[in-house]
């Protein structure tokens, strides 16, 4: 399994797995300057009432504060022992956090046996911790989400000693042949990782997209890739976006599209289309969960985008970073004068052009600091366009710019 990390600040999200005390997030100088955010201050945005806690009551709570740490340190010397890694993460925000778990967990998802590793994080509250993995307790129990994203069925997150330390161990079970054997099946459909094409690619449709080329966008913006469709690896790298983002100044850096591996689907296979857009629309909503717990969305709109993009079949619940649901948009172009037709008149079909807002020639998430104007405003504007140039030019651009890719 390949995993890229196109970042340009290397010492953005800096990972050394070593046996020993070593594990860096970021340079000191990067830590001092996101110290400074609030917003991302995962010592109050992250604390949650633990619903495990909530009703059971933690003994641990009782202990002295001595006790909890020789505990502490006899644990981890005892993991040690036993060859765990113990990781030392200097993670102190929220955006640091998700970015430092999430690449441990994708660094342990790329071997089929098992794997364990102790995180260390000294800088954070054990409610944060508790907060963590309360949320990946809750992803596993949704049968909805782990039918699609299948691989992280095998992991085990949590506290060391029930939280008598500010430690994470996470684990992974074996792959059973089957599992290994799907692994190899979907890689073998992915598409390989070439920055020069992708982004040549991507930086195609934005142009043609309008509104967010660099000729529209205030500050200039980057385009990063992951080389991995696991999902581990697509919220590592979209964290390292993020700290890279806050890490940078406005004025040098507004907002990234990352770029994500394609897998090959027959368009008119009903049922592979289904299955993408399905696996698609449940990894955007654990991108979503995992910015909502750090408060992301105070700082960043997120935008996602499919070359199968389809709002109707996006999960339910899955609202934040999509298109406005089709059927309201009828409402929408009634109250706007940038649509001179009857919009009573539209049929499903004519609101499935809008679509083609958010069909790129690669799966994406398009990152970008928080604007005064919301993409929704524009949404009648956007519809008019894209129905005058109607959908088989607009599909025909599209899979011109996948030709690259």
């Amino acid at each position: 399994m390949v995993s890229i990390f196109h970042i340009a600040v290397a010492s953005v999200l800096a990972v050394i797995l070593r046996q020993v005390h070593s594990f860096s997030v970021l340079s000191s100088a990067t830590t001092r300057r996101q110290s400074n955010n609030p917003n991302m201050n995962t010592q109050g945005s992250m604390r949650r009432q633990s619903p495990i806690f909530a009703e059971n009551k933690n003994p641990v709570d009782e202990w002295s504060e001595e006790r909890k740490g020789n505990l502490f340190q006899f644990l981890l010397r005892d993991m040690e022992v036993e060859g765990t890694p113990i990781l030392a993460c200097d993670a102190d925000q929220a955006n640091t956090f998700q970015g430092t778990v999430w690449t441990v967990m994708a660094q342990l998802s790329e071997s089929d046996i098992e794997s364990k590793a102790c995180m260390v994080l000294q800088e954070m509250s054990i409610d944060s911790l508790q907060s963590f993995v309360d949320d990946f307790a809750a992803i596993k129990a949704n049968d909805r989400l782990m039918e699609y994203t299948p691989e992280l069925a095998r992991f085990n997150v949590s506290l060391v000693g029930r939280g008598v330390g500010p430690a994470l161990v996470v684990e992974t079970s074996n792959r059973t042949a089957a599992e290994i054997d799907a692994v190899a099946q979907f890689e073998s459909t992915v598409s390989v990782p070439n920055e020069l094409t992708w982004t040549a690619a991507m930086k195609g449709f934005v142009a043609r997209r309008g509104g967010w080329s660099d000729d529209d966008l205030p500050n200039p913006h980057a385009y990063r890739l992951s080389g991995s469709w696991d999902v581990c690896d697509t919220l590592a790298t979209f964290w390292t976006s993020v700290c890279e983002l806050l890490a940078q100044p406005e004025d040098v850096l507004g907002s990234t599209i990352l770029c994500l591996p394609s897998s090959k689907v027959d368009s008119d296979d009903g049922a592979s289309v289904e299955q993408a857009q399905a696996r698609f629309a449940a990894v955007t909503e654990l991108v979503t969960e995992s910015l909502f717990m750090a408060r992301g969305q105070d700082l960043f709109d997120v935008s996602y985008l499919h070359p199968l993009y389809d709002r109707n079949n996006a999960l339910v619940d899955n609202v934040y970073g999509h298109l406005p649901p089709l059927k309201s948009l009828p409402a929408l172009l009634k109250d706007s004068s940038a649509y001179q037709g009857n919009a009573d008149e539209l049929t499903d079909g004519d609101l499935e052009v809008q679509n083609y807002q958010r069909r790129s020639p690669l799966p994406a998430i398009f990152i970008r600091r928080k604007s005064k104007k919301a993409e929704e405003d524009s949404a009648a504007a956007v519809f008019a366009s894209l129905s005058k140039e109607g959908k088989e030019a607009l599909q025909e651009a599209l899979e011109k710019e996948m030709e690259l890719v």
